[in-house]
């Protein structure tokens, strides 16, 4: 499903203009960023559960050369879906 499908899907369903569905994703997706960039865990109820893990700097080394880098250290993003998430999805592939 592309971006557009799923936005016009969201919009049938919902029975709302895709100028307020794109509106309201760009808003969910900055919370989100905004959120678990603090290190936040952020819940959703029936969606499931979004948090961030920090892996710390580390030497990396080339090995042809020897030269020594010091790397960043990086973010991984973690969701857990619901339990509901999970049977509905379950089922559905069951079928």
């Amino acid at each position: 499903m592309t971006h557009k499908d799923f936005i016009d899907k969201l919009s049938e369903r919902l029975q709302w203009p895709e100028s307020k569905i794109t509106e309201m994703l760009g808003a969910t997706v900055r919370l989100l960023n905004e959120r678990l960039s603090e290190g936040v865990l952020v819940s959703m109820e029936n969606l499931g559960d979004f948090r961030t893990e920090k892996n710390p700097e580390y030497i990396s080394v080339n090995t042809e050369t020897k030269e020594r880098y010091l790397m960043p250290p990086s973010f991984d993003l973690h969701f857990e879906a619901a339990s509901g998430l999970k049977y509905q999805l379950e089922s559905g592939l069951k079928e």
